[in-house]
């Protein structure tokens, strides 16, 4: 998957800025193609918990959260990115104090 399908797969448009963050999380996290196939398929399994991944602001990670107050549905979500992590051989690694977790690179 190019980089213009991963920003448009999850939700963002095509421009220089994403461009250069998508840039930065791919040389910091050094992803395949496959691999980013695999966000996508994430960002699409937890979009049902009111949950996306999304590019951080702060670092240069993937990020997956939720919006959801729900209790089960943010158990949902949270059940879904490890079942993933450890399916696909991701690392992950949670936000203190908030249902936000980091796409650090792979194991």
């Amino acid at each position: 998957m190019n980089k213009d399908g991963i920003l448009v797969s999850l939700g963002y448009g095509v421009n220089e800025s994403t461009t250069a963050q998508l840039e930065g999380i791919l040389n910091e996290c050094d992803l395949t193609d496959t691999e980013l196939e695999k966000i996508v398929l994430l960002n699409d399994n937890v979009k049902k918990f009111e949950g996306f991944v999304a590019m951080s602001n702060s670092n240069h990670y993937f990020k997956v959260k939720t919006e959801s107050t729900n209790p089960e549905m943010i158990k949902a979500v949270r059940e879904t990115i490890y079942e993933w992590a450890d399916r696909y051989k991701f690392s992950i690694e949670k936000v203190d104090g908030k249902e936000t977790y980091y796409i650090v690179g792979k194991n």
